[in-house]
């Protein structure tokens, strides 16, 4: 992961939550699903579709919202930085 210096600069956000493509120094994109206090949730290991992209979730948005991913699954991703591309 890199250093929060190196990360993109975190903006606030109102609501409950963000969707974005995230990535890790190194890593690719994955769609993820970010919470205030700034923990990421990896939404391919949370549906279990290890091919999920942020697109595809955003098409089927109104399926995907009436199951909400567990819990157990969100981690703290200093390092994460979200994408515009």
């Amino acid at each position: 992961m890199t250093s929060a210096a190196a990360s993109a600069p975190f903006v606030p956000f109102s609501g409950p939550f963000a969707i974005g493509a995230l990535s890790a120094a190194g890593e690719t994109r994955f769609p993820g699903l970010v919470a205030p206090d700034g923990r990421a949730l990896d939404l391919r290991t949370a549906l279990d579709e290890p091919a999920l992209t942020t697109l595809a979730l955003l098409e089927r948005w109104d399926e995907e919202r009436s199951t909400p991913p567990s819990s157990k699954s969100w981690t703290r991703t200093p390092g994460t930085r979200t994408s515009t591309t």
